[in-house]
């Protein structure tokens, strides 16, 4: 099932379908020749998708469709969405360790044509800096640019900077006189 399938079968079981799941409860059953099982009939598609779900059942005792109990049903739904997301959060953690290997040989690699790379933007810079202090196993050596900081940035800063202290990593930083006045 697509995401977006899962998304329409969802807002399928939110509205009409639902509607029908209460009238099935309130009726105690659906009988075998009720029109609502037709395939021409509007609502055959809340029908099936209850039944699909397993939250209509056939009883032949009673003549007809029953409601099951949603709870006995939900993990039969839910914990494979569940597994799926773990998987893509496995994968996601695995494409970032990939692209991160892949910046920190191209941080260590001297360019032949430029000895200098430019970041524009303080966004860009921003990233920049998360990458490389995330990604410092030992040192970080730093200058600091002139003037005072604002104190959002001085935040951010500390945040991150904390972070690559408390895994052993050393910090040396030169700072230029106009920036130690930072607030």
């Amino acid at each position: 099932m697509t995401d977006e399938d899962g998304a329409r079968r969802r807002e399928l079981l939110d509205g009409e379908a639902g509607e029908v799941f209460r009238r099935v409860l309130d009726e105690g059953v659906l009988a075998l020749d009720d029109p609502r099982l037709g395939a021409d009939h509007p609502q055959s598609a809340p029908v099936a998708l209850l039944q699909d779900l397993g939250l209509l059942r056939r009883d032949d005792a009673v003549g007809g469709w029953v409601a099951v109990d949603p709870t006995s049903v939900q993990p039969g739904v839910v914990a494979p969405l569940g597994r799926e997301a773990v998987e893509l959060l496995h994968e996601s953690a695995a494409w970032a360790e990939s692209f991160a290997s892949l910046a920190q040989s191209f941080r260590r690699t001297p360019h032949r044509s430029d000895a200098l790379t430019e970041i524009r933007g303080l966004p860009g810079i921003n990233r920049f800096l998360e990458s490389v202090v995330d990604d410092a196993e030992s040192e970080l050596l730093t200058a600091q640019p002139a003037g005072p900081r604002r104190a959002r940035a001085l935040e951010k800063a500390h945040d991150r900077d904390m972070r690559a202290l408390r895994r052993g990593v050393t910090m040396r930083t030169l700072y230029q006189h106009t920036a130690r006045r930072s607030n």
